[in-house]
């Protein structure tokens, strides 16, 4: 294509919740607007439109059962156009990601809090331990994310977590 899609290397916000309270239903919405707010002003990256749930527009489902069943939706929302979204569980899942420590690669967990534990080489700024994806855990109040030890995990929206950015750029 002409287009790639990166992950930021580092967080660029910490403590941030998934939803400011205990539902999932809604999405990500404390944590979109927090990313939004931040990314308003980058240069040098395409806008995104993007939508997530049944309509599976540009996205897939927004609910994992598991880290690696993504086949329904707790919630549908669209965006844009925004600089930055949020990693989803099943493109985390496409990178080798499992609830096993260590089976992400290094750089989708370095420079979380505990990734020097697991092979990684730097513990960076998160002190969290773990930053949110996209994706809800349909059966709690519950969103996917990736901790230092490079597995994938499930929190309590209310959590403050950190976030990491998805950003599209020309080839």
């Amino acid at each position: 294509g002409t287009t790639m899609t990166l992950q930021s290397q580092k967080d660029i916000l910490d403590n941030v919740s998934w939803y400011s309270s205990a539902d999932n239903s809604q999405g990500p919405l404390t944590a979109l607007e927090a990313l939004e707010n931040k990314t308003v002003g980058w240069n040098s990256v395409n806008e995104l439109n993007y939508s997530i749930g049944d309509d599976k527009t540009t996205l897939d489902y927004s609910s994992c059962a598991f880290y690696n069943d993504c086949s329904s939706s707790t919630y549908s929302l669209t965006r844009g156009p925004v600089k930055a979204r949020m990693i989803t569980m099943q493109e985390i899942v496409k990178l080798g990601c499992t609830r096993a420590h260590e089976s992400c690669p290094i750089w989708v967990y370095n420079y979380i809090k505990g990734s020097i534990e697991h092979g990684g080489t730097s513990d960076g700024n998160n002190q969290t331990g773990y930053y949110w994806t996209l994706s809800a855990n349909p059966n709690y109040n519950f969103a996917w994310g990736i901790g230092g030890g490079g597995a994938v995990n499930d929190n309590t929206c209310t959590y403050g977590r950190s976030l990491r950015a998805v950003i599209e750029i020309n080839k």
